[in-house]
């Protein structure tokens, strides 16, 4: 048993934590510009739908009968459709965008949480078993071979110990912000649908 045990196992770790910072690295800038877009263009239906109301109106002024009837109908319900659904559906696609954003900035703060504290707890090991390897030195023999050995597989055990809990942290941090995102965009399809549905 040597020292190179102990290096290959923080290693490992830091392998892990750097394969987890990339699963959950995004572009959070990207999608807070896309919840913008949606909102904004949620916004300009208000618009477009007093627009075409103030339109349809002049046209009644000196166009009357069925046909005006007809289209004063439809215009309703297209205002109805652009107002209480599209506007909805693009509303809440920018707080779903926006809420993706915030969680992989925050799944990435984590992540990169856990790989800090996980440098101090591989510094901590290092160092401990460099002091008690430098005692078991000067220790006569044969306790200096023996002692030397502990030293080591105390610090194996520590090292793995830490590797073990930065790699449960980080599969949990994985798996929230997966559960996050698959519950945010099952949403999204669902009203999409409701929105195919309500344009028919």
């Amino acid at each position: 048993m040597d020292t190179g045990q102990v290096t290959a196992i923080i290693q490992a770790g830091f392998l892990l934590l750097a394969e987890a910072t990339r699963d959950v690295t995004g572009d959070p800038g990207a999608l807070r510009a896309r919840a913008a877009e949606c909102a904004r263009c949620a916004g300009q239906l208000d618009t477009a739908a007093g627009d075409t109301r103030r339109t349809v109106r002049q046209l009644g002024q000196t166009w009357l009968g069925q046909a005006y009837e007809r289209t004063d109908q439809d215009t309703t319900n297209l205002n109805n459709l652009l107002v209480n659904v599209l506007r909805v559906a693009l509303e809440q696609e920018s707080r779903r965008l926006d809420s993706a954003a915030t969680a992989l900035t925050q799944a990435t703060n984590t992540v990169e949480q856990q790989r800090q504290s996980f440098a101090q707890q591989a510094n901590s090991v290092i160092q401990t078993m460099a002091q008690e390897l430098a005692r078991a030195r000067a220790m006569p023999s044969p306790w200096n071979k023996i002692m030397m050995v502990l030293a080591i597989l105390k610090a194996v055990q520590a090292a793995l110990s830490a590797k073990q809990s930065a790699q449960s942290a980080s599969d949990a941090t994985r798996n929230q912000l997966s559960n996050t995102l698959a519950t945010l965009f099952a949403t999204s399809a669902t009203s999409s649908g409701q929105l195919t549905t309500a344009g028919r």
